[in-house]
């Protein structure tokens, strides 16, 4: 399960009047007036059995790239025997690309807790204490309709409650998604230690040139199996 683009109505909507009166550069080319995402540290939270976490923010942007810190907190660590589907990509940030919904082209960093295991499935959810487990990112990316992850090959792990920095950019055949260390280390998808605290991964596009407008995509747990109990993640722009 993914977003349902009916969220984004409002952006839809001015994606239909802009393609009436902005466009100059093609059919398939939307042009917009820059608009910038609010540099501010916004707190995220998912409420239990849901997907979305709020506050949802509606944002057009313009430019080929979106960085970000991020931290998730302890939280957001679950179990795969929790999930009714426990091999789900939940996401992070992103964006919608080529001026297609975000269901055709985007790109946005996903995120999935491995190998995490619950003390007691009897308890409640908000009881449970989760042991072990490494907190997965991932490049997850819409090519034209279809959805395009590695789960079995993260891109690298972070410790929770630790800020990291991320970064997506546009280049005209492919997104580079790139992570940076901050005071925790960074880590490969074995669990050691990166010795350069950055990690950057390279993914196919499904358009070229950057003109086009986007809009942000927001926090997200799923897949198909909603939050097992309240989560947190920070996010500030930079």
């Amino acid at each position: 399960m993914n977003v349902p683009f009916g969220r984004y109505s409002a952006l839809a909507a001015l994606f239909a009047h802009v393609a009436l009166v902005g466009c100059n550069k093609g059919d398939d080319e939307i042009i917009i007036p820059k608009t910038k995402i609010p540099k501010r540290l916004t707190n995220y939270s998912v409420e239990p059995g849901q997907y979305y976490f709020n506050p949802q923010t509606q944002a057009l942007l313009t430019p080929a790239r979106i960085d970000f810190k991020a931290r998730f907190a302890s939280s957001t660590a679950y179990s795969a025997e929790e999930l009714a589907h426990g091999n789900q990509v939940n996401k992070l940030y992103g964006y919608s690309d080529c001026g297609k919904e975000h269901t055709v082209e985007s790109a946005r960093f996903g995120w999935m807790m491995v190998d995490g295991k619950v003390d007691d499935m009897k308890l409640p959810a908000d009881q449970r204490k989760i042991s072990g487990g490494k907190m997965a990112i991932v490049p997850f990316v819409h090519l034209h309709s279809v959805m395009t992850f590695d789960a079995k090959n993260p891109m690298a792990v972070v410790d929770l409650d630790q800020w990291y920095t991320y970064r997506i950019q546009s280049f005209d055949d492919h997104y580079q998604f790139t992570i940076e260390a901050g005071a925790a280390p960074l880590r490969n998808r074995d669990g050691n230690v990166n010795p350069n605290g950055s990690i950057a991964l390279s993914v196919p596009r499904g358009c070229s040139g950057n003109s086009f407008a986007k809009y942000l995509l927001m926090p997200y747990f799923g897949g198909q199996s909603p939050a097992p109990r309240s989560m947190g993640i920070d996010i500030e722009v930079l």
